[in-house]
């Protein structure tokens, strides 16, 4: 079975202790095609300083949301954690005390009065799209498989964080990735999953699966490198940004660029590369994505799209490319209709993974 790393801490102790760590790989130089030139050389634009000005503007806009557990679902507040880091608080409607956003989901959180948490064949599982345990709307737990697990492994939770289900018994994260691995199928979505084993696990030794199936972390790679982007989830930004944690994770911890890590390289700059061709002339990116270009009809498409393309991006780039015009024309333009539109018409989805773009590039930016 998986070898469960017991702490986090190496890399993943904060959120700010895993951007310091990219940062560090973006100016070693491997990203893509990056050019051989050191920070200094990668001069400012112009307009540098008002669009991280801009940046900072939307981020607190999005930071002021208040979280409770009477009108946000426990999805949401997962989406929220995943993009505001291990620091973010929600309020408990019965008690009306503040915790700890990632403690209420693992002990406190309830939907339709019953803790998210439940025990399937003695391991602990989430009702998730596809896995309704008699909800119609399971995905209002999580949407996607592992997607839990995936943000508690960025934020840096550690396996022995207690997790308490709605039948009394109590697990930990340490039981999740057991779990996680157990029910591994090559068919199910990657990204989430990709995340999760880049940090809990142990990256060089194999996992074995309820199936009898034994897989590597490189082996999943493979397999993300087969997908064809058009059948994932949200344009397949979530596998390509899971793709990118991976593989700066590997090399981080002196993995090689060859065999399928070099296919991922190659498969990440293929979408860079579309990414660029399609992105509109304000700034923002298409509605169509890779596969066309079109403007964003409506504020809602507008973050949703442009917030998951930057989201990715983040990763895939290095710090010095980041500084780029077109990417600094899409972050501003984010953060303009973050500061411009009334979020009540705006979804959910769309506020936090801009939210989660913005952070990650205003950590980046701060720390040259």
């Amino acid at each position: 079975m998986l070898k469960i790393r017991k702490k986090t801490r190496t890399f993943f102790e904060s959120f700010g202790s895993f951007i310091l760590l990219l940062l560090t790989l973006s100016l070693a130089g491997c990203g893509g095609d990056n050019p051989a030139a050191s920070p200094q050389a990668a001069a400012l634009t112009p307009n540098f300083v008002s669009v991280k000005a801009n940046v900072e503007s939307a981020l607190a806009k999005i930071q002021s949301r208040k979280l409770n557990s009477r009108d946000n679902t426990p999805w949401v507040i997962a989406a929220a954690l995943f993009a505001l880091g291990k620091d973010l608080e929600v309020t408990v409607a019965e008690t009306g005390m503040s915790m700890k956003a990632y403690e209420y989901l693992c002990k406190e959180a309830r939907y339709q009065n019953q803790r998210i948490f439940r025990t399937l064949n003695g391991q602990p599982a989430l009702p998730t799209r596809g896995l309704t345990f008699g909800l119609t709307d399971s995905f209002k737990i999580q949407d996607h498989v592992d997607q839990y697990l995936s943000v508690f492994a960025e934020i840096g939770v550690a396996t022995d964080q207690s997790i308490v289900s709605d039948d009394g018994v109590t697990y930990t994260v340490a039981n999740m990735v057991e779990a996680s691995t157990r029910n591994f199928t090559p068919s199910q979505e990657l990204g989430w999953t990709l995340i999760s084993l880049s940090v809990y696990g142990d990256a060089v030794k194999p996992f074995i699966t309820d199936a009898n199936e034994t897989f590597t972390l490189e082996n999943v790679i493979a397999l993300a490198n087969r997908r064809d982007l058009q059948n994932e989830s949200r344009w397949g930004t979530h596998q390509l940004y899971a793709m990118g944690f991976a593989l700066r994770r590997h090399l981080i911890s002196g993995g090689r660029l060859d065999g399928s890590w070099a296919e991922a390289r190659a498969f990440l700059d293929r979408y860079i590369a579309l990414a660029k061709r399609y992105q509109q002339s304000d700034g923002a990116f298409s509605a169509d994505m890779f596969w066309g270009s079109s403007a964003p009809d409506s504020h809602d498409l507008l973050m949703e799209t442009t917030g998951h393309m930057l989201m990715w991006l983040n990763m895939a780039l290095t710090t010095n490319e980041l500084r780029e015009p077109w990417i600094l024309s899409a972050i501003d333009r984010l953060s303009r209709e973050v500061l411009t539109t009334d979020f009540s018409v705006i979804g959910d989805s769309a506020i936090y993974m801009t939210g989660h773009a913005l952070k990650q590039f205003d950590t980046l930016m701060s720390m040259q």
